[in-house]
C-alpha cells in the first residue's frame, strides 16, 4: 500500500509539472491544444481555467500514478510506456470531444483528433509525465566515478 501511496504522489507532482511545461510544448508545436484544458475548458475560462487545468492534472496524475504503482510499473521506461500506451487507447474520445467542445467550436483549437501538431502536444506531455513519474516513484541509481 504504501508503494501505491508513493505512486500517487509521483503521479501528482509529474502531472503537475507537465501542466507547468505545457506552454513550452504548445509553443514547439505550433498548437495551442491542451490535454487538461480539455476538462477545464467546459467548465471554467480566465484563471479559473489555468487553477482547474493544474488540479485536473493533479488528481489525473494522482489516479494514473497510483495504478502504475498498483500494476507493478517501474522506473522511467515503464512510466513512458504506460503514459504513451495510456495516450494511444484514448485519443480516439478526442473525436468525440472535439465536437461539442467549447475552444473547437470557437475556432481557438483545430479538430485535435487528425491534427498532428495537437497529437505532438499531447504526446510530448505524456511523455515528460511518464519520465517524472518513473523517476520520483523509482529513482534511479546515482552512479559515482570512482
Amino acid at each position: 500500500m504504501r508503494r501505491v501511496a508513493r505512486g500517487a504522489l509521483a503521479g501528482a507532482a509529474a502531472g503537475v509539472a507537465w501542466k507547468a511545461v505545457e506552454p513550452l510544448l504548445q509553443k514547439e508545436f505550433g498548437s495551442p491544444y491542451s490535454d487538461p484544458g480539455i476538462v477545464a475548458g467546459i467548465v471554467a475560462r480566465g484563471r479559473t481555467r489555468t487553477a482547474l487545468e493544474f488540479a485536473v492534472q493533479g488528481v489525473n496524475g494522482a489516479a494514473f500514478g497510483a495504478a502504475f504503482a498498483r500494476l507493478g510499473g517501474h522506473g522511467i521506461r515503464g512510466g513512458v510506456a504506460a503514459a504513451l500506451a495510456e495516450n494511444a487507447a484514448f485519443w480516439p474520445a478526442v473525436g468525440v470531444m472535439q465536437r461539442f467542445h467549447p475552444d473547437v467550436q470557437a475556432g481557438r483549437w483545430p479538430k485535435p483528433l487528425t491534427d498532428l501538431r495537437s497529437l505532438q502536444v499531447s504526446f510530448a506531455g505524456h511523455a515528460i509525465f511518464g519520465i517524472l513519474l518513473g523517476a520520483l516513484l523509482d529513482p534511479p541509481a546515482v552512479r559515482r566515478s570512482s
